[in-house]
């Protein structure tokens, strides 16, 4: 049936923000209602829409001619599962290509009423191998950023762009849409966006926002994704290719008022759209062609029409939105698409940099482009010392750090190496008792894994002594992330139970910030992390909010227990790290931490120690010090503090302890010059 596309349709669809998952839709409308506000960018659309409709008519005149786009990939991650690897991509790419060309598998299981419609579509999307500047490239460049995340709103997509062009690993500068298909992959937002990209328009130019948008999860039929979620760059594609969904321009699915909208495509029956694969969807009269990439039922989405066909090659022979300078040869030449890939560069990665003696790492031939067929290894401190294997895997066992280097060729005579030194590191064990007072800067360099150069030493504040490890969080302008700050290996493997401690000041610049720290711990050198302190935006504060920049003075420090490192992380090979999420407050400082065996003196503050007797004990417990103690401190081992006792200072003290539960505890004193000392005692 023929189907109109009227100017009430066209101003609800200048963009299409597309949600992917299940039965969450796109939220457009929400967006668009804002950005239609302006009367020269709607002026502008609905002339461009109505520009496209007349070319179409063109379009059997398109038939026939196979146009190859260039593609690159931009990684946005802060190394979580979001930094896909290159093998998910290629799948992506593979698929897509697929899909595109009606060369995948299901095609032959269309609906009969559909099989006689399903197009070729004849775009081939070829990665890139040349960058804007000539370099060669492998297609794919990643960026290590904050904004490895979009929001509800979209309003991160400039960040991102910004982002890529400063600090992407390849060249920084703009890779203009009219020359590339700008793929981003970025990190997992709460609500469950998949993608999003805009229709042709030249309202951004040439403008990296004029790509597409992914979630990690949705790139590719393996890895972070799967086979269903692989389907979301082709309707992605297709959006990007002047395609609304299937029941038309709006962001609703399977409201019955979608049958008065339209796709203007003249072969996709009228529909209500669907997220499920009903073949007997016939709310709005003819059945439904539920199996169409631009509609929302993911396990059988296998079909472009040859309605959309034409509408999307008109999109991309127009000049709207410069896409027809795309598949120009001038542009393949200078995207290094119109030949087939040559080896230009030796290049790999490895699963991990930082191991524990003993550990595994393995090892992955990036060298591009893909025409590799020789590999020369060379591991210094690794066992074997050399491969010749693509993909080796190689165990170090001696700490200190250690070259890599890779020599590979594409025809046995020529070849071409890349070599990193102090590539590997393999890390020393720290002894117990384990203190950390930052007053070694060489200590802080070696033993010391900063996520953020937003972490330094700091000689203006100190607990004790002259140096503190500082969040610069203040001048942390985007006001929010995670920031880590992680140690190196500790032995803790004398111990059945350790006494940890550290020293803490903090200010917000106003009470609506909410920023936390978390202390984590692992037991297998960072393999895997577990919370063992958390400390809300009201406990971390010790300080009054300041809109200047905070530094603390020396009655703002606060020492903060950790009574939860039990005897399964008492190992070799432990490891701790602080991870602060920032929102907007103020600067964060950390000094003396402490790892002892909490059954002896847990903290050694000032030559302060304490004997505790009898211990155990049923109803009473005896205090002994070499300091006059004020105050009396008795928690639980989760922290949970049970009794706080102010007392005449003196150098011994009786507390009474039957009302306790069994169970162990700690006793913590004060003493009268502000030092702390801590002692394990067993309530019977």
């Amino acid at each position: 049936m023929n189907k109109t596309i009227t100017l009430l349709l066209l101003f609800i669809s200048i963009f299409s923000y597309c949600q992917e998952k299940e039965i969450k839709y796109c939220g457009q409308h929400h967006l668009l209602r804002e950005s239609l506000k302006d009367p020269a960018k709607l002026k502008l659309y609905l002339a461009e829409q109505a520009q496209l409709k007349k070319e179409e008519s063109l379009s059997g005149k398109r038939r026939g001619i196979v146009y190859n786009v260039p593609v690159v990939f931009h990684v946005i991650h802060r190394n979580g599962i979001e930094n896909v690897s290159r093998a998910q991509i290629i799948d992506g790419l593979r698929v897509l290509n697929l899909d595109f060309r009606k060369l995948n598998a299901d095609a032959s299981t269309v609906d009969p009423l559909f099989s006689s419609i399903v197009a070729d579509v004849e775009v081939n999307f070829v990665l890139a191998t040349l960058a804007p500047d000539g370099t060669c490239f492998n297609g794919i460049t990643r960026t290590y950023s904050q904004q490895y995340s979009y929001v509800n709103d979209f309003s991160d997509g400039p960040d991102q762009v910004n982002a890529v062009i400063s600090d992407n690993n390849t060249y920084q500068g703009s890779w203009d849409s009219d020359k590339y298909l700008n793929i981003f992959i970025c990190g997992a937002v709460s609500d469950g966006v998949a993608g999003y990209t805009h229709y042709p328009s030249n309202w951004n130019g040439t403008s990296m926002e004029n790509g597409i948008w992914l979630r990690y999860d949705y790139i590719g039929s393996f890895g972070t994704s799967d086979p269903n979620n692989s389907r979301t760059l082709s309707h992605e594609v297709g959006h990007w290719l002047n395609l609304p969904h299937t029941w038309g321009s709006t962001n609703d699915v399977g409201l019955l008022s979608n049958c008065a909208s339209d796709d203007g495509v003249s072969d996709t029956p009228n529909t209500i759209g669907s997220t499920w694969c009903n073949y007997n969807d016939n709310a709005c009269g003819p059945i439904a062609n539920v199996e169409n990439y631009m509609n929302y039922a993911h396990s059988c989405r296998k079909m472009f029409t040859v309605g959309q066909k034409s509408k999307m090659r008109t999109a991309l022979t127009s000049s709207i939105g410069g896409r027809n300078n795309l598949w120009q040869t001038s542009n393949l030449v200078s995207t290094g698409t119109n030949t087939a890939p040559v080896l230009c560069a030796a290049d790999f990665f490895s699963n991990k940099e930082v191991v524990c003696p003993g550990e595994e790492v393995f090892f992955t031939d990036a060298s591009y482009n893909d025409s590799v067929i020789s590999w020369q290894w060379s591991f210094q401190g690794g066992t074997p010392s050399t491969s010749n294997a693509q993909n080796p895997s190689v165990i170090y066992n001696t700490p200190g750090s250690y070259y890599v280097s890779l020599r590979v060729s594409s025809d046995g005579i020529n070849y071409l190496t890349d070599s990193i030194s102090n590539y590997i590191n393999v890390l020393s064990y720290d002894s117990a008792p384990y203190k950390e007072s930052f007053e070694n800067i060489q200590a802080v360099d070696t033993s010391w894994f900063l996520s953020d150069n937003l972490w330094e030493l700091n000689s203006l504040a100190s607990s004790s002594g002259n140096f503190s490890m500082k969040l610069n969080n203040y001048l942390n302008f985007n006001g929010g992330g995670a920031y880590e700050l992680e140690s190196s290996t500790i032995d803790l493997s004398s111990m059945t139970l350790a006494s940890f401690t550290f020293d803490l000041a903090y200010a917000n610049k106003n009470q609506s910030n909410k920023d936390y720290l978390y202390l984590l711990a692992s037991n297998d050198c960072g393999k895997t992390w577990a919370v063992r302190k958390a400390i809300s935006n009201s406990a971390l504060q010790t300080a009054p909010s300041t809109s200047g920049s905070f530094t603390p003075n020396n009655s703002q420090w606060e020492t903060i227990n950790v009574a939860s490192i039990v005897s399964s992380y008492c190992v070799p090979n432990f490891r701790f790290k602080f991870v602060f999420y920032a929102d907007g407050g103020n600067n964060l400082y950390i000094d003396n931490i402490n790892i002892v065996d909490a059954s002896t003196v847990s903290i050694d503050n000032n030559g302060f120690n304490l004997e505790l007797y009898p211990n155990p004990t049923n109803n009473n417990i005896n205090i002994s010090s070499n300091k006059l103690i004020d105050k009396i401190e008795i928690i639980d081992f989760s922290g949970k503090l049970i009794s706080l006792k102010q007392l005449s200072p003196a150098y011994e003290h009786n507390i009474e302890v039957n009302k306790l539960s069994p169970g162990l505890y700690f006793i913590i004193g004060h003493s009268a010059d502000n030092a702390q000392a801590r002692y394990r005692f067993s309530k019977l």
